[in-house]
């Protein structure tokens, strides 16, 4: 369904519509330009797929990845038998063209399709998204000193624990380097495409500024991201925040966000504050072990109906990281997999490395809202607090990751969550199994 665009006052805003346009007519010219090319070259050679060469500005690789997922108990009421299962198989194909050190031209897409193999999963139709389409001028010398680079298209963006975006957006973006110092700016729109079904459905623009400076073994950064949800009614808020992440010391990393959100939400005022903070520290034994702690926190609303001092996270985020593993994984908690809001969590965990293409992590994470309400925002759970009680519950996870080979990765992953007061009325464990297979061509 597409959304009525409200007016816009904003500069950036007025250059988004042009940027989107720019941005169609680069895409097609480079698909255009890597059909004809492609197909000219294996046609020339009688060739059946195409290689890299050195002197090729071509190049094309692909993964196709194998996922199961089954979920038990996630309204956490074992009489109901709200369970399911589903095997969902992917394929990614990505095609880049490079034919100047400054130029390139870059495409992926994604192919997939569930399968409902257990409880209440259906089947889904196939889904062909445009993942990534860009054309970029990158490593640009500036009079004076530094390096930019530009791009234009649907690009990745994703940060180090993707706490603030893992997400493909449309539209502009300038890279600045100098020394130690990196600038982004970005104006872009988050839309849901599917290429198969010709459905596209704009949700948000988001305007992004940030700054990061390299200390030796840390990086300190800044940020300021604005979304502006597209529909009349549609909430306007302003993220400003730090992050820092890197090496503490010798055996020590760490990680740090501090963000404040302020704006509006319909008729309400938003104002609230997250943090999130942890250590790993690693030690020089056999199995390489490890030791994690964590603390997070979203502040909640203790007065609803005035003030919104409730934290929300840009709407963009994944929280996903590999804490010193080699998968990466809802490190919130896979049952509960929250977002940022209302809410605090507590995480301690092990690590267990005996390889280097092997890892076992074990982690606890434990659960209580800020102030005690019915909703928990971006959540995986079927279930609603009963909004008297805080105590959230409790979790374990166990996550496994190992490299077959440079070609071939697996992931297993185990979740437990037990509900705690805020759920007095249905008390059942939920669980959560995943299991992945990647293999790159």
């Amino acid at each position: 369904m597409t959304r009525q665009q409200p007016a816009r006052n904003s500069a950036w805003s007025a250059t988004l519509p042009r940027a989107v346009a720019l941005r169609r007519a680069a895409i097609v010219t480079l698909l255009a330009t890597t059909t004809l090319n492609v197909s000219g070259a294996m046609a020339a050679s009688g060739a059946t797929e195409t290689t890299d060469s050195p002197a090729s500005p071509w190049h094309i690789n692909g993964e196709i990845e194998l996922q199961y997922e089954a979920e038990r108990n996630f309204d956490l009421d074992s009489r109901e038998n709200e369970n399911e299962a589903v095997l969902e198989p992917e394929l990614d194909l990505e095609i880049g063209y490079r034919p100047t050190p400054l130029f390139q031209g870059f495409a992926r897409l994604e192919l997939t399709r569930e399968y409902g193999v257990g409880g209440e999963a259906e089947n889904e139709s196939a889904r062909l998204k445009l993942a990534e389409l860009y054309v970029s001028s990158q490593e640009i010398e500036v009079p004076g000193g530094g390096e930019i680079s530009l791009y234009v298209g649907r690009r990745l963006f994703a940060d180090e624990r993707q706490w603030l975006y893992d997400e493909q957006l449309d539209g502009v973006t300038m890279i600045y380097d100098y020394n130690a110092w990196s600038f982004l700016l970005s104006a872009t729109r988050q839309q849901e495409k599917d290429l198969l079904s010709n459905r596209q459905e704009d949700e948000a623009d988001y305007y992004i500024a940030r700054s990061r400076y390299q200390l030796d073994q840390r990086t300190l950064g800044a940020y300021l991201i604005k979304r502006h949800e597209r529909d009349d009614n549609g909430a306007r808020p302003l993220f400003v925040g730090i992050q820092s992440f890197g090496e503490l010391w010798g055996s020590t990393d760490y990680w740090l966000e501090l963000a404040h959100v302020r704006g509006d939400d319909g008729d309400s005022e938003i104002r609230g504050w997250g943090l999130d903070a942890g250590a790993i520290y690693h030690f020089d034994a056999p199995l390489s072990p490890s030791l994690i702690a964590g603390y997070a926190f979203g502040s909640g609303d203790a007065n609803p109906g005035g003030v919104d001092r409730a934290f929300r996270q840009t709407g963009l985020q994944d929280n996903e990281q590999d804490l010193g593993g080699l998968v990466n994984f809802d490190y919130l908690g896979l049952v509960l997999d929250p977002g940022l809001s209302n809410l605090r969590v507590w995480t301690a965990g092990v690590g267990l490395q005996p390889h280097d293409h092997i890892s076992a992590q074990l982690l606890w994470h434990r659960y209580r809202q800020d102030h005690a309400s019915e909703n928990l925002r971006d959540t995986n759970l079927d279930a609603a607090p009963n909004g008297t009680d805080p105590d959230l519950g409790y979790a374990i996870d166990l996550v496994l990751g190992a490299e077959v080979s440079k070609s071939i990765e697996l992931e297993g992953v185990v979740g437990y969550f037990r509900p705690g007061g805020a759920f007095a009325e249905s008390k059942d464990n939920a669980l959560f199994l995943g299991l992945k297979i990647e293999y790159e061509f």
